[in-house]
């Protein structure tokens, strides 16, 4: 992963004969300065993976972003995944993942979206971003908030990926993860609906969406202007 990008800052983590990583990473991470972890995306939904997820979720005295196999490590067992005093919890999972946490369905889920973030966020002590039409941003104290932006092209592989780690960079920006999840989420939609405004929803791909987080970002402080020969 580290070769596709020159900014891409790695660190070696323990790891099983197959590749996959352990528990005993958790030293590792926790030993590293950060302000915010994210964990989950191709992670891979193993014993020793989800060991390690809820090694980390107990442990660490930072805000943490959960999504995918992160949320699949809690799936049946959602009891365990809740925040601690002082430690922000942020998920973001998709209705197959709600699902598998509240032993729904997928069509239950939808059909109670907002009762549902809500209820996980109040009960869990944690900041649930219910993803999907209209993605939902529930917070701790029962409040929620609905999305307007996004589109249907961004309903492909790994523009979720982008979302969580525009989560965990607001939270380290903004020290406060209820705004964080919001406006990562907004700018998430913006970026996509520019990216569908070029090239249609048929061809966006989560590269796209990423692309256009600057000019999202400058769309929102009104500093772009559109239709300018530059675009």
């Amino acid at each position: 992963v580290s070769a596709l990008g020159a900014e891409y800052m790695t660190l070696p983590l323990d790891e099983s004969a197959d590749g996959v990583v352990v528990e005993s990473a958790v030293d590792a991470v926790l030993a590293f300065h950060a302000d915010v972890i994210a964990v989950g995306p191709g992670l891979g939904n193993t014993p020793a993976a989800n060991a390690f997820v809820r090694a980390l979720l107990s442990r660490t005295t930072v805000p943490i972003v959960l999504d995918a196999d992160a949320l699949n490590a809690f799936a049946g067992d959602a009891v365990a995944l809740v925040g601690r005093e002082g430690i922000d919890v942020v998920i973001t999972p998709h209705p197959g993942e709600m699902a598998r946490l509240v032993g729904l369905t997928i069509d239950d889920v939808q059909a109670h979206r907002l009762d549902i973030a809500r209820e996980f966020a109040t009960s869990h002590r944690a900041h649930v971003v219910l993803k999907g039409h209209r993605t939902i941003v529930a917070s701790p104290d029962g409040v929620a908030a609905i999305n307007l932006t996004g589109n249907a092209g961004m309903a492909t592989g790994g523009t979720g990926d982008v979302l969580t780690g525009m989560i965990a960079g607001w939270i380290g920006q903004l020290r406060d993860a209820a705004s964080a999840a919001r406006l990562a989420v907004f700018l998430h939609g913006l970026a996509g609906d520019l990216a569908e405004a070029e090239m249609g929803e048929q061809a966006l791909l989560a590269r796209d969406v990423l692309s256009h987080l600057g000019p999202a970002v400058l769309d929102l402080i009104g500093r772009r202007r559109r239709g300018s020969s530059s675009e």
